[in-house]
C-alpha cells in the first residue's frame, strides 16, 4: 500500500512539474487577451478630443521631465504633473509589441511587485510612451517567471529589430540599436539624449540569477504597417522561456525518478 502511495505522489509530481507553467502561460495569455479587448474598446470608444488631450497632457509631462530627471537605481521623482493620471484609457498606459518574439503585453504604471507579476511596468520618471524629441521611456518586466513569458525572450532581439509601441491609437516604431549587460545600479544608459526619442526595454539576466539588467535600446523609425504585419507572420526566434522550461522539467523529472528509484532499491534490499 505504502509502494502505491508513492509512486502516485511521484506521478503527481511529475505531472505538476510538466504542467505548472504550461498553465501558467496560459492563464497569463487570458488575462493580457482580455486586457488587451477592454483597452481597444475603450480606445475606440474614446472621443478623439479626449485622446488628444491624454497625448499633449503626457507630450507636456515629458517637456518637464526632460528639464529635471536623472534616473536612479530606484528610478527617479515624477514631475508635478500627477503620473497616475497620465494614459488612464482602458486601465492601462499602452502596449508594447515585439513581432520577433511573439509578444504582445499591457504596459502599467510603475514597478511594484503585482504589476510586474502580470505584465510590463512602465519605470516611473522616466519619459512617457509617446515618443518626442528628448524622450527616453523605460519600460521593465520579469524573465524567468514559471507562470509567464513576459521578457523571457528579449535575449533573442538583435540590432536593426523593430518592436511597436501601441499608445492612444497611434503606434510607435522603435529599431533596436544597442544591448547592453550593466549591473543594477548602472543608470547612465537610460537618460533622456537630447533630440532623440528612445524606448529601452529591461530585464533581469542572467535567467534565475537575476544578478544583472539586459538593457535593449531602440530609436523611433517610420512606422509602416506592412512591416510590422510582416513581422508577426515570420516564425517566431527561439524560445529562451521555453528552453529554461524543458531543461528545468528534465532536471526535475530526473530528481523524482532518481529519488524514486532509490527508495524501492532500498525497501528491496531491506526485505532481501
Amino acid at each position: 500500500m505504502k509502494r502505491w502511495l508513492l509512486t502516485a505522489a511521484c506521478g503527481v509530481a511529475a505531472l505538476g512539474l510538466m504542467l505548472y507553467p504550461l498553465v501558467g502561460e496560459l492563464l497569463s495569455e487570458k488575462y493580457h487577451s482580455d486586457v488587451k479587448t477592454v483597452y481597444t474598446a475603450a480606445i475606440e470608444g474614446t472621443d478623439k478630443t479626449e485622446l488628444t488631450a491624454q497625448r499633449e497632457a503626457a507630450e507636456q509631462y515629458n517637456a518637464m521631465l526632460s528639464d529635471t530627471a536623472t534616473i536612479t537605481e530606484g528610478g527617479a521623482s515624477a514631475p508635478p504633473l500627477a503620473y497616475e493620471e497620465q494614459l488612464t484609457v482602458g486601465g492601462v498606459m499602452a502596449y508594447v509589441d515585439i513581432p520577433k518574439i511573439k509578444v504582445y503585453l499591457p504596459v502599467q504604471h510603475g514597478t511594484e511587485a503585482d504589476t510586474l507579476e502580470k505584465s510590463v511596468g512602465h519605470v516611473v520618471g522616466t519619459s512617457l510612451p509617446v515618443g518626442g524629441s528628448s524622450t527616453h521611456a523605460v519600460l521593465s518586466a520579469h524573465s524567468g517567471l514559471a507562470s509567464s513569458k513576459l521578457f523571457s525572450d528579449i535575449d533573442q532581439l538583435t540590432g536593426g529589430d523593430v518592436f511597436y509601441i501601441h499608445v492612444l491609437g497611434d503606434t510607435l516604431a522603435y529599431k533596436v540599436d544597442s544591448i547592453n549587460t550593466v549591473l543594477p545600479a548602472d543608470t547612465s544608459l537610460l537618460q533622456i539624449e537630447d533630440g532623440k526619442d528612445l524606448v529601452t526595454l529591461v530585464t533581469c539576466t542572467p535567467f534565475a540569477i537575476n544578478t544583472h539588467r539586459l538593457l535593449v535600446r531602440g530609436h523611433r523609425v517610420p512606422y509602416t504597417p506592412e512591416q510590422e504585419a510582416s513581422a508577426a507572420a515570420e516564425k517566431p526566434a527561439a524560445s529562451s522561456w521555453t528552453r529554461h522550461y524543458l531543461t528545468g522539467l528534465g532536471i526535475g523529472l530526473g530528481t523524482v525518478v532518481v529519488a524514486g528509484g532509490g527508495y524501492f532499491l532500498m525497501r528491496r534490499k531491506r526485505h532481501a
